[in-house]
């Protein structure tokens, strides 16, 4: 290519990728932001049929976060065919055709935006792509530790990054449903323990769940429990849902 037209192609891309004003600047004078769009400017200059992007908002801090994926953005918009390797889950929900969730050495889950984030089908998939953070434990027979049981949810907030309002939400409805609901009926006889305990935290949208399982006969600890618990209960879930086929299953949203 003559340099003329090098020059002025050179010039075009640092527009469009708006770094007009750096074209005299050396690499070391410009942040980190400008050095990753400055790369896809000198891709660009390639021609590619086709633009491979590996993790290109690795290391950046969040406003040349915003500079790069702005300028990605914008090329996917001009039909720029592109293969991206990311973390940033919202990007890619509102910028792809197609996501492929990559894992066991493969493609372990495609789909359209719309199937994998917000119904993904494979377990995998779905906690990596709502950050899920789980703790799965059982309270058996006798011998509870109530001591020990609080710690073991505490720890698993702090694991989630929990706000402590959260927390302390979290260990109130757990309290209330676990200790004053089902384990003094169960511990009476009408309930078949261990009562299996699900908790997860979402970081993308869901917030706090909680899920319990227990066998015996039907025991709706909503309606049926310490009435002044449940109160408490339902004032503090954004939702409470009881259902019985064949065990006991109650499902709490926070």
């Amino acid at each position: 290519m003559p340099k003329h037209e090098a020059q002025a192609l050179g010039m075009e891309l640092l527009e469009r990728v708006g770094l007009a004003d750096k074209a005299q600047n050396f690499p070391e004078e410009l942040s980190g932001g400008q050095q990753q769009r400055a790369a896809i400017a000198r891709a660009l200059a390639m021609r590619p049929q086709i633009l491979l992007l590996d993790e290109p908002t690795s290391a950046l801090d969040p406003t040349n976060v915003a500079e790069v994926l702005a300028v990605i953005r914008s090329l996917a918009h001009t039909g720029m065919t592109m293969l991206v390797v990311t973390h940033e889950m919202r990007f890619a929900h509102s910028v792809s055709n197609r996501v492929f969730y990559m894992d066991e050495g493969g493609i372990y889950e495609e789909g359209t935006p719309e199937q994998i984030f917000e119904s993904p089908q494979r377990e995998k998939t779905r906690r990596f792509i709502k950050r899920l953070k789980t703790l799965e434990f059982c309270i058996p027979y006798v011998d509870v530790n109530y001591a020990q049981i609080n710690k073991g949810i505490e720890r698993f907030g702090a694991d989630a990054v929990l706000s402590p309002e959260d927390l302390y939400r979290l260990l109130m409805v757990f309290e209330e449903v676990a200790f004053q609901g089902i384990l003094p009926v169960a511990c009476g006889g009408r309930c078949e323990l261990p009562l299996q305990n699900r908790i997860e935290y979402a970081e993308m949208g869901e917030g706090i769940t909680m899920r319990m399982e227990w066998g015996g006969e039907s025991f709706d600890p909503l309606t049926q429990g310490d009435e002044l618990s449940m109160v408490l209960v339902q004032k503090i879930a954004s939702s409470a849902c009881y259902r019985f086929e064949g065990r006991n299953e109650l499902l709490l949203c926070l």
